[in-house]
């Protein structure tokens, strides 16, 4: 994601579609699971772009999306789309996740400073 930080993704291919993932936060601690959950759902609300799923028992974060096969056949630009839409996304996920962890900021508030970052991202690229 920058510098310091990596984030692994991982395209697999099955007989139907094709799944891409990218693990977000690799652990997190017990006590933050509700914070982590309502950050995944504040996601998972806005998005029409794959999910943010989180894993209790492993205690893991990942941004996923999948589409089937057939789409890529037929439209030959739609997988450089949506493999630069989920590397954006998983930008985006990956800041707000380790700032909770980092800030201990409510997921709220870690959200809405996400849209604020967001909006000032376009005003500037107009």
């Amino acid at each position: 994601m920058d510098e310091n930080n990596n984030v692994n993704f991982t395209y697999t291919v099955t007989d139907e579609k094709l799944i891409f993932r990218a693990i977000i936060l690799s652990n997190f601690d017990d006590e933050r699971t509700n914070d982590i959950l309502v950050l995944a759902s504040h996601f998972n609300g806005l998005l029409s772009f794959g999910v943010v799923k989180v894993s209790v028992k492993y205690n893991y974060v990942e941004f996923e999306y999948f589409r089937d096969l057939l789409t890529y056949s037929l439209f030959s630009g739609e997988i450089d789309s949506d493999t630069d839409t989920h590397f954006k996304l998983t930008k985006d996920c990956f800041w707000s996740f380790n700032n909770l962890i980092e800030t201990g900021e409510d997921p709220v508030f870690v959200f809405s400073e996400l849209l604020k970052r967001k909006e000032e991202e376009s005003k500037n690229s107009n």
